[in-house]
């Protein structure tokens, strides 16, 4: 993909963000390897997800991180993911159910075993929009890349034709000129003597 070009201009991509927003935001789960994400976002939940819904999966978390972020919790260790605005909120004890006390002051290794609560509909609705808005913005910024690819190509046909025409003559060798009276050249003919008046001899 180059540069210029958008992920949710991949064929099935905006569907795919969808339905990854809304699991990962009403999952109770706010984080998961993407192979368990992959197993849950497959149309057979009760088996392990294959490689090629993994890959696909994982392309769908990296490709936007306006909504995901992908990370290991240990250098070499399997890839995590989640939903950003879920995994800025983690506050919520898994044991209790609620946000312990003193939560500022947890060490680090109690901190990162925290979650937080699945969001309501109305945030979903939210991210779900900025997903269509995303995908509307690069399907016309697309639309109008074409718009002007085609008139370009059509000046630059027309401008090469016009170059073309004006450098044939220079290009197409000339024929040898003939000549328009005297002699020919030598290596063509020799003009005839053509005898003058006789003059008597002096005496």
């Amino acid at each position: 993909m180059s540069r210029e070009s958008s992920p949710y201009q991949i064929a099935g991509r905006l569907a795919d963000v969808i339905a990854a927003v809304t699991v990962l935001a009403a999952h109770r789960e706010s984080e998961m390897e993407i192979a368990g994400w992959a197993r849950q976002l497959s149309k057979a939940s009760s088996v392990p997800a294959s490689q090629v819904d993994i890959d696909r999966w994982t392309s769908v978390f990296r490709d936007h991180p306006e909504f995901f972020m992908v990370y290991a919790l240990a250098p070499g260790g399997p890839d995590k993911a989640a939903l950003r605005l879920r995994y800025a909120n983690k506050t919520i004890d898994r044991r209790t159910g609620k946000e312990p006390p003193n939560l500022r002051r947890l060490p680090p290794a109690r901190r990162y075993d925290l979650t937080s609560l699945p969001l309501d509909a109305a945030a979903v609705n939210n991210l779900v929009s900025a997903a269509i808005n995303m995908h509307a913005v690069a399907m016309a910024r697309s639309a109008d890349a074409r718009f002007w690819v085609q008139p370009l190509i059509g000046l630059a046909g027309v401008a090469l034709g016009a170059l073309l025409a004006a450098l044939l003559p220079l290009l197409t060798p000339r024929p040898p000129e003939r000549p328009t009276g005297g002699c020919s050249p030598p290596a063509v003919t020799a003009c005839p003597t053509v005898p003058g008046p006789s003059v008597p001899p002096h005496r």
